[in-house]
């Protein structure tokens, strides 16, 4: 809901200023609750990403668009970071695009 959309995105959006590697999800229709595919997509990330940082690829969160470098896009603070190809598949499968 946007009463939450909002903070949580601006919270995304100050960590990637940051250089933090975060991905941001949206799900469509789910409220407050569970989502299982959205739950393994989270264990499969941390798996990969587990003990070292490693970004293969780069995808902007409102176009899906992927860039090899997050200097190739307009606003990198709007780039989601990947280690490998399946896990942005998995993302793309899972997240809301405006």
């Amino acid at each position: 809901d946007g009463g939450r959309w909002y903070p949580s995105f601006s919270y995304f959006y100050q960590g990637r200023q940051q250089h933090k590697p975060w991905v941001w999800v949206s799900l469509p229709r789910t409220g407050h609750n569970r989502h299982g595919a959205f739950e393994q997509f989270v264990r499969d990330f941390f798996e990969v990403t587990r003990g070292e940082s490693c970004a293969a690829a780069y995808a902007d969160v409102e176009s899906g668009e992927v860039f090899e470098a997050s200097e190739e896009a307009v606003q990198q603070e709007l780039m989601a970071i990947f280690p490998n190809q399946n896990l942005i598949q998995a993302w793309r499968e899972l997240h809301a695009f405006k």
